[in-house]
């Protein structure tokens, strides 16, 4: 479990095949769950409300899982990627 504000609890869990090859992610401290639209305060992707000891408030606009995937996953699994 990880814990981002007073009331915004998440369960964070890794699994790795024993051979390493294979890893299956649920849930990740790293990745923003809580999403509103950009409007006139936050008008751009990625600007970030802070809500105090409640949590922490992304602005984005909606994008689609490979649009996601393309973006989040070579830093978090490649390791080239990372460095």
């Amino acid at each position: 479990m990880f814990r981002l504000g007073m009331s915004d609890l998440g369960p964070m869990l890794t699994f790795t095949s024993p051979d390493g090859k294979i890893t299956i992610h649920g849930g990740d401290v790293a990745v923003p769950v809580a999403y509103a639209l950009p409007g006139a305060f936050h008008p751009r992707d990625g600007d970030v409300e802070d809500l105090g000891a409640q949590a922490q408030l992304v602005h984005a606009r909606y994008g689609s899982g490979k649009e996601f995937a393309r973006l989040d996953a070579p830093p978090r699994f490649d390791p080239l990627a990372a460095n």
